[in-house]
């Protein structure tokens, strides 16, 4: 702290910390306890001056210490689909900061099912504390029978719903929108992220009907790394990509350039190179 004796304070944190605030109204003593996230810092690796010969050129590469990397949770073992039946498969969530989902936050969730026919099935995606991103309805026609690392990503080109004809197969180890298309991520947008992650799958055929029993083999949810930068350079002049995290400069002139990169947490870092001619 910068003074933790006002009502006010700078907390500098390296590590998610937990901090007791006590006051006291005449003989009346208060706790509230505080919890701090201390999301990734950013630190951008120096850059080295640069000699040109004028009217060439020369690409700089900005570079950050790295962060963890996309984190995945996943299922271990094999799990029973019942027929007519509504089912959760849950994975417990721990450690992903910030915790609550930001737009960025989800890279992949990707299924695995043997079923005797996959459009016997809807499948929904739920947070903990209960939002819901619907991933398939009854897809796959009557042509599907298993999915093999089905993915969903908020990148995807292909779309959940374009495969619902009669015989319209899922193609495995692939990526699609969700059903509902790609703005349906939103939904998850402010929700918890770490706790219960639930797969639901809710098989619509009763055995009389010819629904039998299949299996989801597994299913997995990866996080990206929040750490990953932005980058903006500056002067905007004389060099090739202002946003990139790699430039081409060519100024006429000895420059100084500088680099800013800046996370989603707000943490930022600069630094600067000299282009001498």
């Amino acid at each position: 702290f910068n003074n933790p004796n006002i009502f006010n304070p700078q907390a500098y944190v390296g590590a998610p910390t937990q901090i007791v605030c006590t006051y006291t109204d005449g003989a009346c003593v208060q706790r509230d306890t505080i919890e701090i996230q201390a999301p990734f810092p950013m630190v951008l690796n120096p850059l080295p001056d640069v000699t040109l010969c004028n009217g060439n050129a020369a690409t700089v590469f900005a570079t950050i210490q790295p962060g963890p990397g996309p984190i995945t949770f996943s299922t271990l073992n094999p799990s029973t689909i019942q027929p007519d039946t509504i089912m959760d498969f849950p994975i417990n969530v721990v450690g992903i900061t910030p915790a609550q989902a930001l737009a960025s936050s989800i890279q992949s969730v990707c299924v695995s099912i043997s079923q005797n026919l996959v459009s016997d099935l809807n499948v929904f995606l739920i947070s903990p504390g209960g939002c819901i991103l619907p991933l398939m309805a009854q897809n796959g026609g009557i042509v599907t029978t298993n999915i093999a690392n089905v993915c969903f990503t908020p990148g995807a080109a292909l779309n959940m719903s374009g495969f619902v004809a009669p015989f319209t197969a899922i193609p495995s180890n692939n990526t699609f929108q969700p059903i509902n298309g790609a703005a349906t991520w939103n939904n998850l947008v402010g929700c918890n992220i770490n706790g219960q992650w639930i797969l639901r799958i809710q098989h619509n055929k009763a055995p009389a009907l010819g629904g039998v029993v299949g299996s989801l083999t597994n299913w997995s949810i990866t996080f990206n790394d929040q750490s990953d930068p932005a980058f903006n350079w500056a002067p905007n002049y004389n060099i090739s990509c202002t946003l990139c995290d790699s430039a081409t400069v060519s100024p006429p002139v000895d420059t100084m350039y500088t680099v800013i990169a800046q996370n989603v947490f707000g943490c930022s870092d600069t630094t600067s190179f000299n282009v001498m001619i």
